[in-house]
């Protein structure tokens, strides 16, 4: 017979059965009743036994204060200490380190412990589920753990996915704004530099073309003074030119006058000899 105990704290501890309880009747009878509280330790059969396909859920409601809990499913009912000595599976869930542990006892030898679970699904004072099912003939269970989904804890995984979605959409759209902030600076920035490069390439014209006709101005200057020092010295040329034609023309006048006032004198001596 496969039956189902469930602990809080001490394992192994079974519900004591009345000594007046002779025959099968009383026993589901009692089992009835159990099942009917549902107090911790519980201990119950399981109709038809545990079969390929079958599968038992356990649901209940983690304590406020929660230090560990058992669920087992045995064969057979053991003593209230011990143990059967076939035990298909014993969950064992423990608060302090967050493990979830599961075993199993054949013929008294317990085997390994399996601890891999994806997380600790039980939180407290929350409702939890574990569904149990057997797959093969020899009774190896397949245990999932899962937490009974609430509206409270539905509100706040929408809200936290919401809030998630939010954020993702506005890192995306400041990413997006920076992104289109940095290309309007690059515009600008070109668009300065553009300008700029004008600005100096107009500056440097209107400084050059000064310059030139600054040049040009004083190549006029410089041809200027040299047409006036030739033509000042042409002028010059001309006066000693002329100058020496006066002094040459007052000295053959004075050399005329001079011949014209001694030839009378000679004429006179010539003539003083004949008287």
């Amino acid at each position: 017979m496969i039956s189902f105990f469930i602990s809080s704290f001490q394992k192994w501890v079974f519900p004591q059965k009345s000594l007046t309880d002779g025959n099968k009747a009383s026993v589901l009878s009692a089992d009835r009743d159990a099942d009917r509280t549902l107090a911790v330790p519980f201990r119950g059969p399981i109709t038809g036994g545990m079969q390929p396909g079958k599968k038992v859920v356990v649901v209940g409601v983690v304590d406020p204060r929660p230090d560990r809990f058992y669920v087992a499913l045995t064969c057979g009912r053991g003593t209230s200490g011990e143990p059967p000595l076939d035990v298909a599976l014993e969950l064992c869930v423990r608060f302090r380190d967050r493990q979830v542990l599961r075993r199993a006892c054949v013929s008294g030898s317990w085997g390994d412990v399996d601890r891999a679970v994806p997380f600790f699904p039980f939180i407290r004072d929350l409702p939890f589920k574990v569904p149990t099912s057997v797959h093969t003939l020899n009774l190896c269970p397949h245990t999932d753990v899962e937490t009974v989904s609430t509206s409270v804890r539905s509100f706040f995984v929408c809200l936290v996915c919401f809030v998630s979605l939010c954020c993702v959409l506005c890192l995306f759209v400041i990413v997006l704004s920076l992104c289109s902030c940095f290309v309007s600076l690059c515009c600008v920035l070109c668009l300065f530099v553009v300008v700029l490069s004008l600005c100096c390439v107009l500056c440097l014209f209107v400084v050059v073309l000064p310059l030139c006709s600054c040049f040009v101005c004083l190549y006029s200057c410089f041809v200027c003074l040299n047409s006036c020092f030739v033509s000042l010295w042409l002028l010059c040329l001309f006066v000693a030119v002329l100058c020496l034609f006066v002094i040459v023309v007052s000295l053959c006048s004075c050399f005329v006058c001079l011949c014209s006032y001694f030839l009378p004198v000679c004429s006179c001596f010539v003539s003083f000899p004949s008287l």
